[in-house]
């Protein structure tokens, strides 16, 4: 249940009793302990074993109860939410995973002397947990060195950084803020500086949005303070000229945020990569700034769309508004963090969108292959994943594909017509370009790809391919209703 990062950082028996934890939390109703230990892959004696010592400790604690009647099954009563998430807090925050991440992500260095007191655990067993650590991390581009008893984490500082947003938020969530370093209140000054806030409302949508941002702001003043500085691609110089012409030079800001220059407009960038600060008016101001001095990089924005519109569809001028800084905000993360995109990304096309697939292909290959794509280590798979998603914003993504038509015999009830019409269109519209029309077949068309048809009116039906036909009863079951689907998919897949 819980992701990646919980089973690689965290112990087994931890991150089993997490998951148990947030099962119970998450459900309403009481469940069956046969159920929660094949939601959490354990054996049930294994299983009893975890709720005892989890019971044990949070009535300790005064926080929770977890109840097991053998007739209705587990359940959790919450009696104190602060000492509850203080538990679960304190259940990650003991484990050496989380120990050591904790501070090299913030640019501190460890001695094996430390942990080996503070955690009273041997140095062999340390070892091992690295060498773990960094099997993990290494598809990230990161690891853990030792030099001269000390731990260090090495790799790139803005992969470094976006990780550690990533492990920040994963471990804490909206449990408690994670930085001893730095305060709230200071991050808060950010954030209005920087004009994350407008007119006391929050550009980002969710609470979440906003708490992750503050968090990043937070890991880079603390890796700063701990002399750890970034660089910002070459292919960014003219963003950046213009981001200092534009935005700090002649301002109080470098002084306000006490945060060299260079700081100030990478957190900029990292900010520009979210298009839910680029489409509200602070961001788009600057995305407007960059488009009229015509960068390389955002000419890259421009050839995006020309790519689009020879391979898909013509736009509006309102359509490129709105598309505009999504497409600018993924090209800009794709240059700024390209390591991280090549591995964190999840693709949404599948078998079902064959002709969107192939188009987005040709241009992602028009861009990646033209001069102004100054990336070295390019990652396909991001942008293709990215542009469905933009898309998506204009058009379901089976507006792309061929149409596919249906037609059903009008021969049904009215009422049972429009049944059979709703069902498929409710399952099938988001994955497939269908058109649904009603005839009697006496307009002789001959275009539809399937037929419904009640058997009633067979004589009118010479004219199509017998296995275009699907006949059902009328009114039809929910076994008419699979038999029109499986031959919808078996003509999808022809």
């Amino acid at each position: 249940m819980f992701n990646e990062l919980y089973k690689n950082v965290l112990t087994k028996n931890v991150w089993i009793k997490l998951d148990l934890l947030h099962l119970l939390e998450e459900s309403e109703e009481k469940i069956k302990i046969f159920h929660v230990a094949k939601a959490i892959n354990v054996a049930t004696n294994t299983l009893y074993k975890y709720i005892k010592e989890l019971d044990d400790a949070l009535m300790y604690q005064q926080a929770a109860k977890i109840k097991n009647t053998p007739s209705s099954g587990l359940s959790m009563t919450i009696y104190d939410k602060h000492k509850y998430k203080f538990f679960v807090k304190q259940l990650m925050m003991d484990e050496l995973g989380i120990v050591i991440l904790s501070k090299l992500l913030l640019g501190y260095e460890l001695s094996f002397y430390q942990l080996t007191q503070e955690h009273f655990i041997s140095e062999t067993s340390i070892r091992r947990r690295i060498k773990e650590l960094n099997h993990f991390l290494s598809k990230y581009d990161l690891k853990i060195k030792s030099r001269k008893r000390h731990l260090t984490l090495f790799g790139d500082e803005r992969q470094i950084r976006l990780f550690a947003e990533y492990f920040f938020w994963k471990i804490y969530g909206s449990l408690t803020w994670p930085f001893q370093e730095v305060k709230k209140d200071e991050v808060d000054f950010y954030v209005k500086e920087l004009h994350i806030t407008k007119e006391n409302q929050h550009i980002f949508t969710t609470h979440n949005d906003l708490r992750r941002i503050k968090n990043f702001i937070g890991i880079l003043i603390i890796r700063v303070k701990n002399g750890r500085y970034v660089e910002i691609p070459k292919c960014l110089k003219r963003e950046k000229e213009l981001l200092f012409s534009n935005y700090v030079q002649g301002t109080q800001l470098k002084n306000k945020l006490s945060l060299p220059e260079n700081e100030i407009l990478y957190l900029y960038l990292h900010i520009l990569k979210d298009p839910q600060f680029t489409i509200d008016a602070s961001g788009n101001s600057i995305l407007h700034t960059f488009q009229n001095y015509l960068s390389p990089f955002t000419y890259l924005n421009y050839l995006f769309f020309l790519s689009f519109e020879t391979y898909l569809i013509e736009l509006t001028s309102f359509e490129k508004e709105l598309i505009y800084p999504y497409v600018f905000s993924k090209h800009l993360s794709l240059f700024l963090y390209p390591k991280w995109n090549d591995v964190a990304v999840s693709p949404t096309i599948n078998n079902h969108f064959k002709n969107l697939d192939k188009r987005i292909s040709h241009i992602v290959h028009a861009i990646v292959e033209s001069d102004l794509f100054l990336l070295e280590n390019h990652t396909t798979r991001f942008l293709e994943t990215n542009y469905a998603l933009i898309f998506n914003l204009l058009r379901p993504l089976s507006y792309f594909e061929e149409k596919v038509s249906v037609t059903i015999d009008t021969s049904f009830d009215i009422l049972y017509k429009n049944l059979i019409i709703e069902r498929i269109l409710s399952a099938l519209k988001d994955k497939v370009n269908i058109q649904v029309r009603a005839t009697d077949f006496s307009d002789g068309y001959t275009g539809a790809d399937m037929i419904i048809t009640s058997g009633n009116k067979l004589d009118w039906l010479d004219i199509y391919e017998e296995e275009k036909i699907v006949s059902i009863h009328n009114p039809p079951n929910e076994e008419d209703v699979l038999k029109i689907f499986k031959k919808l998919e078996a003509h999808l897949n022809h």
